[in-house]
């Protein structure tokens, strides 16, 4: 019987597209090879009333979704593998050496390394001296408030990579993308110490809710490349 079903929802998505199923009916076709010998309409249907919607699903922890009836440890695993997945996807569109320069685009890159993070991250990204990316560099993984880094590993990266330029980024899970005071004052360290080692930090992006600060578009990393003490910052 569940057999029948599955190939029933299968000859619809070949005759109509995904687009023709409810998101229940997306879910349990996701869940076909991952649980072949049960019905997974009724798994399917207890997720989303658990969780509330299909994205809530797939951006669950395995350990909630496992609990589930008839769910498996396969299952919940892979289905939380699929945003990393979508994510790693969008990323690899851009060329290998992408152009950082231009903001939208530079935005649009860093983005996919932040997509569905639980602590917050800071990465930097190396460039060349024709702003051509030469690597992304995760620097540490904070918890749920900040992100501590070693000033150290950074100068080390931008030496590895015999970088000319560097872009650091960072999320916020409070949602809001305004720079912090210790946001700042940390662009303020990372821009004088990478001087020493010929290196120009020519932003800073926060990225919260599907939205990205950035330093340099609003004069703050101009403001930090003059003053000459971080208390000047803040007069």
């Amino acid at each position: 019987m569940a057999e029948g079903r599955r190939e029933r929802v299968r000859s619809r998505v070949r005759r109509e597209g995904l687009d023709s199923l409810e998101y229940h009916e997306v879910l349990e076709l996701m869940l076909y090879p991952l649980i072949p010998r049960k019905d997974t309409n009724p798994i399917a249907h207890s997720l989303i009333a658990e969780f509330g919607t299909l994205d809530n699903v797939l951006r669950a922890d395995p350990h909630e979704t496992i609990k589930i009836k008839n769910m498996t440890k396969l299952a919940s695993e892979t289905l939380s593998y699929f945003y990393k997945m979508h994510t790693i996807a969008k990323r690899s569109a851009y060329a290998p050496n992408i152009e950082l320069a231009n903001l939208d685009l530079c935005r649009q890159y860093v983005s996919t390394f932040f997509a569905d993070r639980k602590r917050e991250e800071l990465y930097a990204f190396t460039l060349n001296f024709s702003f051509k990316l030469i690597a992304p560099n995760c620097i540490a993984t904070g918890g749920l408030n900040d992100v501590r880094y070693n000033k150290k590993r950074v100068i080390e990266i931008a030496l590895k990579d015999s970088a000319r330029y560097m872009i650091v980024a960072h999320n916020h899970l409070t949602g809001s993308i305004e720079p912090s005071i210790a946001d700042i004052e940390a662009t303020y360290e990372l821009l004088h110490a990478l001087k020493n080692v010929e290196c120009e930090l020519l932003d800073h992006l926060i990225l919260a809710g599907g939205e990205v600060y950035s330093f340099n578009e609003y004069g703050l990393m101009a403001d930090i490349a003059s003053a000459k003490s971080k208390m000047e910052l803040f007069k």
